[in-house]
């Protein structure tokens, strides 16, 4: 009885191929997840890529500041001085289209690029 290998040259070839594609796709990078884009009454004090951490204090209208934050891919409001806090305990954002407004600082903060939102029932 003839003793088989344990591959053939074309099984190890295409084995071979499916490990590189395998290695490849797993060390691929990975996209960024957008930017955070920064308002003040409609003008724009900056965009902030959510793949690097930072703390960014911002002055809003009527001397309300508060405190934008990057990390683990998102954006929040640390800290605020306006008087309702919607800001500050509103969550993460981290996909387009996503927005947290003070409205008494006139501060927006918005997300492009990225992972889109699902549709919703008013949209789809």
């Amino acid at each position: 009885m003839k003793e088989r290998k344990f591959l053939t040259a074309p099984e190890a070839i295409a084995l071979g191929a499916l490990v590189l594609a395998l290695i490849l796709w797993l060390c691929w990078p990975k996209g960024t997840g957008g930017q955070a884009v920064l308002t003040r009454s409609g003008e724009e004090l900056g965009r902030y890529a959510l793949d690097t951490p930072c703390r960014v204090p911002v002055r809003g209208a009527a001397g309300f500041s508060l405190v934008l934050v990057v990390e683990d891919g998102a954006v929040h409001v640390e800290d605020s001085t306006c008087p309702d806090l919607i800001c500050q305990h509103h969550r993460p954002i981290s996909k387009m289209g996503e927005a947290i407004i003070c409205l008494p600082g006139q501060v927006t903060i918005t997300v492009e690029g990225g992972e889109r939102l699902g549709q919703d029932a008013v949209s789809g």
